[in-house]
């Protein structure tokens, strides 16, 4: 088990590549790549996960949890002989980092609130006898979801071990940061957001996911976002709409007036091959705050590139 692991290189590459270094990552890995056990491998990405700092503080030994967090950019995050890695804290990876003169640097190290020592382990509860590195997308700085039980608490300087019953990497994580724990103010509605930009703008706007039967892509980081300005069908007395999040009472003008398309993309402004849906409890409906800049203006359709998302509790 790691005691004492630095989170921390001599230089680390810009937030706004991260993208890029994770999707060539996988990229480079070829065919035949070695995978992890099928037994601890979770078929798509599990909703409802938690991110790894607030797990931490409320977890209990014994516990099975499931969570959200990186791979840590370090030489020494994967163990050498055994089936272990280091998990740390999305948002305080991002958050370790400091601009200095152009560069991206990591403050370290991070604490071990901020990260857990994850473990495939047998039967037994015994770490699986060789390194998972490589494996089934498991590199440095790569996004995962690991399902497992509380082995240990942290203590000291020693984090929290999870046995892992189950770990997702997805095709293409996002960028370190993008889960926004404040709310980013002002935030205005959709349309009152929209008045006025044009392309390369930046743009802060609040809305609902919906507008049509199917908001989201499907394996792509993309959605629309409705703003308040229109009534989804739940709201309107009378309506048993079986899928309200459509606003198929309102004209599809109105909707496109009231809507914006948000996407994630990487270094080469391509949305990333990953779902949104799912990804802290977001679903239709779901109220969020978008942060980014506006790709695209064609008429009352608008397409943002998402730098941030908040997810506004209910």
């Amino acid at each position: 088990m790691f005691t004492s692991i630095e989170i921390c290189l001599s230089r680390l590459a810009p937030l706004s590549v991260l993208a890029m270094i994770v999707a060539a990552t996988f990229a480079a890995a070829p065919a035949a790549a070695q995978e992890i056990p099928e037994s601890h491998r979770l078929k798509a990405l599990p909703a409802g996960a938690k991110e790894l700092n607030p797990a931490i503080k409320d977890a209990k030994v014994g516990e099975t949890i499931t969570v959200r967090g990186r791979v840590a950019n370090a030489d020494d995050a994967f163990a050498a002989g055994r089936a272990e890695f280091v998990l740390v804290d999305d948002a305080a990876a991002a958050g370790v980092m400091r601009e200095t003169g152009g560069e991206q640097v990591a403050a370290c190290p991070l604490k071990p609130e901020n990260r857990a020592v994850v473990q495939l382990v047998d039967s037994a509860g015994r770490p699986l006898s060789y390194s998972v590195k490589g494996r089934s997308g498991l590199a440095a700085a790569a996004e995962v979801f690991v399902t497992g039980k509380v082995a240990t608490a942290p203590s000291g300087n020693s984090p929290m071990t999870i046995h892992a019953t189950g770990v997702f990497v997805p095709r293409a994580g996002l960028p370190a940061g993008m889960l926004l724990e404040r709310l980013p103010e002002p935030a205005p509605d959709v349309v009152d957001a929209k008045k006025g930009l044009s392309k390369g703008d930046k743009i802060v706007l609040k809305g609902r996911i919906g507008g049509s039967k199917d908001p989201f892509v499907k394996d792509r980081a993309v959605f629309t976002l409705v703003g308040r300005g229109i009534r989804a069908c739940n709201e309107i007395p009378g309506d048993n709409c079986p899928i309200p999040w459509d606003y198929c009472c309102s004209p599809r003008k109105e909707i496109t007036q009231h809507s914006v398309t948000v996407q994630v993309v990487d270094a080469r402004g391509m949305p990333l091959r990953t779902d949104i849906k799912g990804r802290w409890e977001i679903k239709e409906l779901s109220e969020l705050v978008v942060v980014g800049t506006v790709a695209e203006v064609r008429g009352d359709a608008m397409v943002v590139n998402a730098t941030g998302l908040h997810v506004v509790k209910p």
